[in-house]
């Protein structure tokens, strides 16, 4: 409802800060796209809205959250609020216990992980993909080559997702369209900060997107898209000033040597990679 009873002009006013690399309130359509590989063009922009939520619960640390407090639509849409705690809360617990499994399979000492999710800024952000028919209505240009997601790998730490038709991962160099056909099942995948702590090695980041890749069939998927697709994917964080890896080592996805590697550093200069507008 919030992306469809107004304009992405509209929420851009009351909700956008680009000052704030759009990590909370609204992003529109130009606003994000996947970062470039070394020697690569950007791709086009992303064709999808979003809201940022942190976990409010978390009391306000500048050092550990610089991005402020949430922005929250309670004059247009009381309810938002209320929804996007309930849905916080369910998706903490989910990935607590996550990290506690990796902990135990990786014989890693018990609380390091989950110690260094405590207290970060963990967030919640609900991504609308909007109709084409919408689209156009809207004027919105639809680049050559756009997807509704291009293909990218995770910032943080973990991510959590209900099931939704349209998404497909990149395994073993082949796309795989992802099983949405069960309401209890949770999709999760490992973000590039998980993968960097040093005792979780083999622990890989997954590439995918929404939108069915070059070549690929998918008329679920295509159907639901060209109708408009919500998803409410949670992404789990560690805290700003926990360091992950200590020496020079060559960044994964853009090829840049980077020193000890310092969350805060991390995702800092990722959003700035990721963020257009």
């Amino acid at each position: 409802e919030l992306f469809t009873r107004w304009t992405p002009d509209e929420l851009e006013a009351m909700f956008g800060r680009p000052d704030l690399f759009r990590q909370r309130g609204v992003s529109n359509f130009s606003e994000q796209a996947a970062a470039a590989k070394p020697g690569q063009a950007r791709p086009p922009v992303d064709l999808k809205q979003f809201f940022m939520v942190r976990d409010p619960s978390i009391p306000r640390n500048p050092a550990n959250m610089p991005y402020g407090p949430n922005i929250w639509p309670d004059d247009i849409l009381p309810r938002f609020r209320i929804v996007m705690l309930e849905l916080m809360a369910a998706y903490k617990e989910i990935y607590f216990t996550l990290l506690t499994a990796v902990e135990r399979a990786w014989g890693l000492r018990k609380g390091k992980l989950t110690g260094m999710a405590e207290g970060a800024e963990t967030v919640l952000r609900p991504i609308f993909y909007p109709s084409y028919d919408r689209l156009r209505n809207l004027g919105i240009d639809i680049p050559p080559g756009a997807q509704r997601s291009a293909p990218h790998g995770d910032i943080n730490a973990l991510t959590v997702l209900p099931p939704r038709p349209g998404l497909w991962a990149l395994l073993g160099g082949t796309w795989v369209k992802a099983d949405a056909s069960d309401p209890d099942v949770i999709w999760v995948n490992i973000g590039e900060m998980l993968a960097q702590v040093e005792g979780v090695e083999g622990l890989v980041p997954t590439i995918h997107c929404v939108g069915t890749p070059p070549g690929m069939v998918d008329p679920e998927g295509d159907a639901l898209l060209l109708k408009g697709r919500m998803a409410f994917p949670g992404f789990g964080h560690f805290r700003r000033r926990t360091r992950l890896r200590r020496g020079a080592f060559r960044h994964p996805h853009t090829g840049r040597m980077l020193k000890a590697l310092w969350v805060g550093h991390w995702f800092d200069q990722r959003i700035r990679e990721i963020t257009t507008g």
